[in-house]
């Protein structure tokens, strides 16, 4: 698998782990817009071996807060799957909400706890053969 550099964008870490898998991680307290989140997309783009779709882990477990509009924008990233950690209840509660508006065009699900990667991702999360 092609070796990629971590993309650092000051807000978030974009990074393709040894696995495939896409990881998203924010700094602490990071609002993020529509800026932003075109910021992630854009970054992530070079880790799709040909345009491929890839799996993708999103912790958002420091994001302050996110707005519709940037919420939105992910809905209609191309995606394999998303797997999103969040800190607490009420995130799951939130985040269960806006997967059910957004309608995601790709299979997501929320984690309190980081899932044991490719193979959890992969079945569990996505049902992915």
């Amino acid at each position: 698998m092609q070796d990629f550099q971590d993309r650092d964008l000051g807000f978030a870490v974009v990074r393709r782990a040894p696995d495939g898998i896409v990881e998203v991680r924010f700094s602490p307290g990071t609002i993020v817009d529509v800026t932003e989140m075109h910021g992630i997309l854009d970054a992530q783009n070079p880790h799709r071996p040909d345009g491929s779709l890839v799996l993708t882990l999103v912790d958002a477990r420091t994001v302050r807060t996110m707005t519709r509009a940037a919420q939105d924008l992910s809905a209609k990233e191309p995606a394999r799957g998303v797997a999103i950690l969040v800190g607490n209840p009420v995130s799951v509660m939130l985040g269960n909400i806006f997967l059910a508006v957004s309608k995601p065009t790709y299979p997501s699900r929320l984690f309190r706890s980081e899932p044991t990667r490719q193979a959890e991702i992969s079945y569990a999360v996505f049902c992915l053969k």
